[in-house]
């Protein structure tokens, strides 16, 4: 019988995007923020995201565009 492990991930998402000129987590690709492509990538494998982010605007930020994802699953 196979053991069901844990698998955990943290995402960096705190830096301040300076070459890139605005936040890359929730850069519109395909109409849909970077910050869930990644997270569709990895849910499969993962069992437990983390998220780091380095300011309370970012976290608002960051988990209405993950509720409003999380509605349309």
């Amino acid at each position: 019988m196979k053991s069901q492990s844990n698998k955990s991930i943290i995402i960096l998402c705190g830096g301040m995007s300076k070459r890139m000129g605005q936040d890359k987590g929730s850069l519109q690709i395909q109409e849909t923020p970077m910050i869930i492509h990644v997270l569709e990538a990895i849910t499969p494998q993962i069992n437990e995201v983390i998220i780091v982010l380095n300011d309370r605007d970012r976290i608002a930020k960051y988990k209405s565009i993950i509720d409003s994802y999380l509605k349309k699953t």
